[in-house]
């Protein structure tokens, strides 16, 4: 069982992220994208030495993110920032 981390949200649907926010946030880190394939919404996701292959589903719990932030060394805060700049 995971132990939820200080700051680190429940997952209980409001902290949920748009794909396209997500994606557009690993791709300003540095992480390549590459989708694998278009009606499973998998991804190939990759930076240096790091790579996973996930299914990205539109609307992201986040804990994926969480994740997703972990794996790549970007801070959470930066999927939770100021999105604008999607509109």
């Amino acid at each position: 069982m995971k132990i939820r981390q200080p700051g680190e949200p429940s997952d209980d649907g409001y902290y949920k992220q748009d794909r396209e926010i997500v994606l557009r946030v690993l791709k300003d880190h540095e992480v390549t994208v590459t989708r694998i394939h278009r009606r499973l919404d998998s991804y190939l996701l990759e930076k240096d030495d790091e790579f996973i292959c996930q299914i990205l589903p539109s609307m992201i719990p986040s804990k994926m993110v969480f994740r997703l932030a972990k794996t790549f060394s970007i801070p959470p805060d930066k999927f939770y920032g100021n999105n604008d700049r999607m509109n």
